[in-house]
């Protein structure tokens, strides 16, 4: 599906890297005893940017999610065009957008790679303001309640750590 879109390789490896660390986190929900479903986890972070190269040199973030969910839905992947559609910083603050595990886990893993690197999320987030200055007073406005969602997906480990082996 990514070929038939024609997402530049980049791209793919950003989103593979992305599958990675969102099946990372969701083995640890699973050790917590909560449920997940990774196939939709997985299918959601590998086409999470599916449509972000049609975007650009155009603005950033809500509208390469909102076409790749159209995209999705009209493929008749409904499930995966929500995890999709809620992958965007603003999701973070839309009522209701992240009201699963599985886009919890993609939203925050796409939070976690910068270009085909795994990153810290400060890491992250400082890569973003300085790439998008424009919209760095929405990347700080967000950042804190990214770092809550970190902290409800890290919590509680039997083993004591605080979450996977992640920079």
């Amino acid at each position: 599906m990514l070929a038939e879109n024609g997402v530049p390789e980049n791209i793919v490896a950003h989103s593979v890297l992305v599958a990675e660390i969102a099946l990372e986190f969701g083995r640890l929900l699973a050790i917590r005893g909560l449920d997940d479903d990774q196939r939709l986890v997985e299918a959601g972070s590998l086409l999470h940017d599916n449509c972000k190269h049609e975007g650009f040199g155009k603005a950033l973030h809500t509208p390469h999610g909102l076409a790749g969910a159209a995209y999705l839905r009209g493929h008749g992947m409904g499930l995966v065009a929500d995890v999709v559609e809620a992958h965007v910083m603003e999701a973070i603050e839309g009522p209701g957008m992240l009201n699963t595990w599985e886009k919890k886990l993609v939203f925050y893993a796409d939070k976690r790679v910068n270009h085909d690197r795994r990153v810290t999320f400060d890491e992250r987030m400082d890569y973003l303001v300085r790439a998008y200055p424009s919209q760095a007073r929405m990347f700080r406005r967000v950042a804190s309640a990214i770092r809550l969602l970190e902290r409800e997906l890290l919590a509680g480990r039997r083993d004591g750590r605080r979450g996977p082996d992640l920079p």
